[in-house]
């Protein structure tokens, strides 16, 4: 999963601990107006650790009968700014992906399908939505092939959004990687309304919980 611009935030990167939502999030996924499923993320805390469990499952049907199906679970495990491990299956439409890390010098060896790479155990993955810090990142790890991926963001500016039924102030920002782009909103720093689109579709994200 990832969030899609032209030029990339001229921020500093550095180091800092996560900002950890207080509560799960759920949102519903819509298509052509239409509901096709859900992405649920928890957060358990245990000691300094931080366990990230991603759930994303979307069905197309065509006169009631199942025309695609994308399922992605991934887990996170967090210790402040530092990613401990990661592991991540996808079925996309009967093509299967797994990903999973190991600790290497200097960071995280992540084996993908395509490819076995290191990345930084500072990085932030293709699920961080949550995390404000998303949209400041340059590289990303691809939580479904298993890449470490360009992104390049373009500020929106701020709009009202309707949230769970309340109206809110949302600052948004326009996202590129390599095999998508989107639009990811944050009121008061709380990831609230995505949009996603590839391959032609797309998929809008509405906060729910």
């Amino acid at each position: 999963m990832a969030w899609l611009g032209a030029c990339a935030v001229a921020a500093p990167l550095v180091p800092q601990a996560l900002a950890m939502p207080t509560r799960d999030m759920v949102f519903r996924v819509h298509r052509s107006g239409s509901p096709i499923g859900w992405l649920n993320t928890t957060f358990v805390r245990v000691g300094d650790q931080v366990t990230v469990r991603t759930k994303l499952d979307l069905s197309v049907y065509a006169a009631f009968i199942r025309v695609f199906r994308y399922l992605h679970t991934s887990e996170e495990v967090w210790r402040g700014a530092k990613l401990l491990s990661l592991s991540a299956d996808t079925n996309n439409d009967g093509k299967v992906y797994r990903v999973r890390t190991t600790p290497a010098p200097g960071g995280l060896q992540i084996e993908g399908p395509v490819a076995t790479v290191t990345a930084p155990a500072d990085s932030l993955t293709t699920n961080c939505s949550w995390n404000p810090a998303f949209v400041r990142q340059r590289m990303l790890i691809d939580c479904e092939r298993g890449r470490y991926v360009p992104m390049t963001v373009q500020p929106l500016g701020d709009k009202t959004l309707k949230v769970m039924e309340a109206s809110r102030t949302a600052t948004g920002f326009r996202t590129t990687l390599p095999h998508a782009e989107g639009e990811i909103w944050y009121a008061a720093n709380e990831w609230v309304h995505g949009l996603f689109r590839t391959k032609g579709e797309t998929l809008v994200y509405e906060r729910e919980s």
